[in-house]
């Protein structure tokens, strides 16, 4: 049984590398393709199909398919090890039609991992991305929390990018940002699943569109995901233009974030509304549920009313990192206006009927 060359590795960086790749593998199972002194680990899920690279001395053509839990196990006690595959008689690329094996040894010992069945199609990935910054990373997390993957509403599951915009909603709130200004001039749809990804992977990332598959990359990893079909809902006309706000209110960050905190307590997912009123110069937090009630009151001018979730409030003021907080209802029509929140974002909540 012929055997390739011998690569020697550094184990925990090609476990790391491999189970990063697990998370989105169909039946637990990742591909190892040796080539031009990489190790590309690669899966999918049908939906999303992500790459990691490993440096290495390498001077040979190899690819194989296996479990990523027993590899991920078998490099867990290593430091180092050398990896070889063995495969039958053949001419050219040792690919998964006639690889049997991975031979995996460090100190003298052996362990053989069997081939699976190749299933990672053929992908081509862009030879170059879009670079962003850590605001961009940044946006996807705060869009995420307004989604609804439990909807079956495919606009409440994904992260719109358009003409420089993320946005995102999930029914009852809508999220918008500024960002880079993508070439496609079409609404990008993006599931949750690879914005997920990216927040819980990147600092910064590049971005790619290429085939309706949207990329993001940083270093050696690089994600693709299926863009979801259809149209975002016309978002541009929930945000009131300056001239269609009024009862503009500037808060101290500090000030509502605290009176929050303090309510959230007597709160839980049935019922977490939050009365906030303003007028003679204070501005009173009244929360009143099964589990208790309570007020909270600081200095504060303008006037104000309205209902709102408190868990909805937390959600961006707790990833919000400026000194003030603007506040105004929009005059849009119909009985409950939304309301804004500028917070170097613009977030807008539709208000709660009070009791």
């Amino acid at each position: 049984m012929p055997t390739m060359q011998a690569i020697t590795v550094q184990a925990q960086t090609l476990r790391d590398a491999i189970k990063i790749c697990s998370r989105y593998a169909k039946n637990d199972c990742v591909q190892l393709e040796f080539s031009d002194d990489l190790v590309t680990v690669s899966a999918t899920n049908h939906e999303q199909v992500i790459l990691s690279k490993v440096r290495i001395s390498c001077n040979i053509s190899a690819k194989i398919t296996v479990k990523s839990k027993t590899i991920v196990g078998v490099l867990s006690t290593l430091s180092t090890a050398e990896l070889s595959v063995n495969y039958k008689e053949s001419d050219g690329l040792i690919d998964n039609e006639n690889v049997i094996s991975l031979q995996i040894e460090s100190d003298g010992d052996s362990i053989e991992i069997p081939a699976e069945e190749n299933y990672m199609p053929i992908v081509v990935v862009p030879e170059s991305f879009e670079p962003t910054d850590a605001d961009f990373v940044n946006s996807l997390k705060r869009a995420i929390k307004v989604t609804d993957q439990d909807a079956g509403r495919y606009a409440l599951s994904c992260v719109c990018i358009e003409d420089g915009n993320i946005v995102s909603t999930d029914g009852k709130r809508l999220y918008r940002s500024d960002c880079i200004k993508l070439e496609s001039a079409e609404q990008l749809l993006i599931p949750v699943e690879c914005c997920k990804f990216a927040v819980s992977e990147f600092v910064s990332a590049g971005v790619a569109v290429a085939n309706h598959i949207f990329w993001v990359n940083e270093g050696e990893v690089t994600m693709g995901s299926r863009m979801l079909e259809g149209r975002f809902p016309n978002w541009k006309m929930v945000i009131p233009s300056p001239d269609k706000a009024d009862g503009l209110i500037e808060f101290k960050s500090t000030d509502l974030i605290t009176a929050l905190v303090k309510l959230a307590p007597l709160t839980d997912k049935d019922y977490r509304s939050v009365d906030i009123d303003i007028k003679d110069g204070t501005c009173t937090l009244n929360v009143k549920t099964t589990i208790g009630k309570g007020r909270v009151s600081f200095k504060q001018d303008g006037e104000f009313s309205a209902t709102l979730d408190l868990q909805y409030l937390r959600d961006m003021l707790d990833l919000h990192k400026e000194d003030t907080i603007r506040m105004k209802h929009s005059t849009l029509e119909g009985e409950r206006n939304p309301v804004l929140l500028d917070l170097g974002f613009d977030y807008v909540v539709m208000p709660l009927v009070r009791s």
